[in-house]
């Protein structure tokens, strides 16, 4: 998948730690300052867009309405032990 790097995604707002959590940041003495002209220079991969497969799978997923653990192992076993 490409991605296009030179798209801004706005992360103010969204909860995001780098973003909005100064104070928390401050007060665990990683920094003295971190305000509004604070620029975090480090990179998260949250910082960019999921890609389309991931998305797709999520979806999927959600659409089914059933959110349990099914490794597929246990589905195996399951058939062994059913002579399937």
């Amino acid at each position: 998948m490409k991605y296009n790097f030179d798209e801004i995604t706005e992360r103010r707002g969204t909860y995001s730690l780098k973003w909005d959590g100064g104070e928390f940041i401050k007060s665990h003495g990683l920094t003295k300052r971190y305000d509004e002209e604070t620029i975090p220079l480090f990179t998260a991969d949250m910082d960019l867009p999921v890609p389309q497969p991931m998305i797709d799978a999520l979806h999927k997923t959600v659409d089914h309405k059933i959110f349990g653990y099914y490794p597929r192992r246990v589905g195996e076993a399951g058939r062994h032990l059913r002579g399937k």
